[in-house]
């Protein structure tokens, strides 16, 4: 059984995961400025700038959500991504992920080790079994991290692929 402890920050290898509600107002500002920025926002779904209203009510939102669950992942006391899953379903263990870099570390090397110790969370501390992705198709950093973690393409349409990585 998955059990999430949304009081809980998780620490795997030097990460700690940290849950959007607990973060203090400098912090959810912090994820709000990482997330419009233009090369996190053109790579999401949804590229809408959001307000920091919106932004301070969907935190609230998720203490009463058990469907969707969203961390800061920080090293040392520096934010630097966010990860998170969505329409986790308890009774087959899997849910969608998503996540972004702070835009000010790209190309620094903390990706593929942020996403490592976050498979590690996710299936290991989490006891997920199915984690899936939407990735736009034109989004090729991160096509190119999910195959190197041997996520494989299960459904594609005009805009994006759904991936899928199963333990």
């Amino acid at each position: 059984m998955l059990l999430i402890d949304r009081d809980k920050d998780y620490i795997i290898e030097d990460f700690t995961f940290k849950n959007y509600f607990k973060l203090s107002i400098e912090e959810k500002r912090e994820v709000l400025k990482m997330r419009n920025d233009i090369s996190v926002r053109n790579m999401m779904t949804n590229s809408d700038i959001i307000s920091e209203r919106d932004h301070f009510d969907f935190i609230e939102k998720l203490s009463k959500n058990d469907k969707n669950f969203y961390w800061t992942v920080n090293k040392k006391d520096q934010i630097i991504g966010a990860v998170y899953i969505n329409k986790y379903d308890l009774e087959s263990k899997e849910a969608f992920w998503g996540f972004f870099l702070n835009p000010e570390l790209m190309g620094m090397g903390y990706g593929k080790k942020m996403l490592t110790a976050t498979l590690k969370l996710f299936f290991e501390e989490l006891g997920l079994k199915k984690i899936k992705a939407e990735v736009l198709k034109d989004n090729v950093k991160s096509l190119t991290l999910h195959y190197q973690f041997n996520f494989k393409v299960v459904k594609e349409n005009s805009n994006n692929y759904e991936l899928l990585l199963k333990i």
